[in-house]
C-alpha cells in the first residue's frame, strides 16, 4: 500500500514570513525616503548613479531569488519526505524469519477461531436455556418408546403422517403439480 493521503492545509508560516519580509522591505524604503527628504533629495533614485542603481536592482533580484530558492527548498523537502514515505523499501528478513512469522500468524488465527467457537457455543447454550424456560417443548422430552406408543408401531407409520386416516385422505402432492393440473384444466375449457 502507498501513503498518498494529502491534506489541503496551507503552510501559514511560509506565507506569514513572506508577508513580514515584504512589510519590512516597504518600511525600510519609507524610512530611507524620509531620510533622503531630510537631506534634500526628493526621489531616492534621482541621487543614485547608474552603477548604484544597477546594484540596487541586482540586490532586489538576488533577494527575490533567495526567497524563491528557500520556497523551493521547503517544498522540495516536503516532496522528498513524501517520496520517501510513499516508497518505503521492503527489507528481506530471510527465510527463517518469514517462516516464523507465518507460523505465528497461523497460531494466532487458530486461537482466534477457537475463541469464536467458544463464544458461539456459550451463546447457543444461553439461548437454548432461555428458549426452554420461555416455551413448553413436549416433543423434546419424549423418548422413542413414547413416540411409538402414541402412534402405534413405528413400522406401520413410516410412510404416512401421524394423523393418517387409513387412505381416506388424498395422497400428498407438491403444490407445483397441483398448480400445473389446474392450469391444464383451464386450458381445456
Amino acid at each position: 500500500s502507498t501513503f498518498t493521503k494529502q491534506t489541503n492545509v496551507v503552510d501559514v508560516d511560509k506565507h506569514m514570513l513572506q508577508y513580514i519580509e515584504e512589510e519590512m522591505e516597504r518600511r525600510r524604503k519609507e524610512e530611507e525616503r524620509a531620510r533622503r527628504r531630510e537631506q534634500g533629495q526628493e526621489d531616492p533614485d534621482i541621487g543614485l548613479g547608474a552603477e548604484e542603481e544597477e546594484k540596487a536592482r541586482a540586490r532586489k533580484r538576488e533577494g527575490m531569488n533567495q526567497r524563491a530558492e528557500e520556497e523551493m527548498n521547503d517544498e522540495g523537502s516536503v516532496a522528498l519526505s513524501n517520496a520517501m514515505l510513499t516508497s518505503v523499501a521492503e527489507v528481506d528478513l530471510g527465510m527463517e524469519t518469514r517462516l516464523k512469522n507465518m507460523e505465528a500468524t497461523e497460531r494466532a488465527k487458530r486461537q482466534w477461531m477457537e475463541e469464536q467457537k467458544v463464544k458461539k457455543k456459550g451463546q447457543a447454550t444461553k439461548d437454548s436455556l432461555l428458549a426452554s424456560t420461555r416455551f413448553y417443548q413436549p416433543s423434546q422430552h419424549r423418548t422413542d418408546k413414547d413416540r411409538q406408543g402414541h402412534g402405534g408401531s413405528g413400522a406401520q407409520n413410516q410412510g404416512r403422517p401421524s394423523g393418517d386416516d387409513g387412505g381416506k385422505r388424498k395422497p400428498l402432492r407438491s403444490t407445483d403439480q397441483l398448480v400445473l393440473d389446474r392450469f391444464k384444466k383451464r386450458q381445456r375449457r
